[in-house]
C-alpha cells in the first residue's frame, strides 16, 4: 500500500475526508481495523472518509485517539472537520512543563563550555546556552534571514544566506587562513602546524 506524501498541513479546512483517509494510510489500516479499534461501524467510518458524513467532535477526538495521532496533528484534524482545535501550544512555557524545562536548563549549564541547543519536531531552536549563543552569534548577525527562518536549526544549516556559505567558502578559509599548505613540524597533533585537512 502506498502511502501518500501529504501532510496534514497543507489539507485545508473542510477536507476532513481527505485527512482521515491519508491517516489510516499512515497507520496502515483498512477501514474495518480502525472502525474496531475506535469502536464505531465500519459503515459509518466509510461515510466520513467518503464525505457523505459529517463528524462531530466526539467523533473526531475518537478516530484521532484511534489513530494514535500526537496532539498537533489531532488539531489538525479538528480544523479539517471545522472545529476549534482543542489542544493549545505553549511550548516549554506551559505550567505543567516547568520540571521538563528546569531540566533542560539544567543539562545545558552542564554542557558549558560546550554549546547545547534544544530542538523541537520542527527543527526550531527552543533552548541554547550560553557557549551556543557565543559561538553562533557571528554567524547569526551576518546572516541575511528573517527570524522566523534563523531560529530554525536545519535554515540556519542549509540556507544558502546561513551556515552553507560559510561552508561553502571553507577552502577560501583554509587559504586564507593558513597560506602555506606544507605540513610543518608536529602538524600531526591538534592546534599545532598546518590547519587539519
Amino acid at each position: 500500500m502506498a502511502v501518500s506524501d501529504t501532510n496534514s498541513h497543507e489539507i485545508p479546512a473542510g477536507h476532513f475526508s481527505r485527512l482521515l483517509k491519508h491517516w489510516r494510510s499512515v497507520r496502515r489500516l483498512t477501514q474495518i481495523e480502525l472502525a474496531a479499534d475506535a469502536n464505531v461501524s465500519a459503515r459509518h467510518l466509510c461515510f466520513l472518509e467518503t464525505g457523505r458524513s459529517q463528524p462531530s467532535r466526539e467523533m473526531v477526538q475518537l478516530l484521532g485517539s484511534a489513530l494514535d495521532l500526537p496532539l498537533e496533528e489531532r488539531n489538525a484534524l479538528h480544523v479539517a472537520a471545522g472545529f476549534v482545535p482543542p489542544y493549545g501550544d505553549k511550548g516549554l512555557a506551559a505550567d505543567n512543563l516547568q520540571p521538563v524545562r528546569q531540566a533542560l536548563d539544567f543539562i545545558l549549564r552542564q554542557q558549558e563550555p560546550y554549546p547545547g541547543i534544544v530542538i523541537d519536531g520542527h527543527w526550531d531552536v527552543r533552548i541554547r546556552n550560553q557557549a551556543s549563543a557565543r559561538l553562533l552569534k557571528p554567524f547569526r548577525d551576518a546572516y541575511e534571514m528573517e527570524n522566523g527562518l534563523a531560529d530554525n536549526a536545519m535554515h540556519v544549516v542549509f540556507h544558502p544566506k546561513g551556515l552553507a556559505a560559510v561552508h561553502a567558502e571553507l577552502g577560501r578559509v583554509r587559504a586564507a587562513v593558513d597560506p602555506d599548505p606544507a605540513p610543518r613540524r608536529g602538524a600531526g597533533q591538534p592546534g599545532r602546524g598546518a590547519i587539519a585537512r
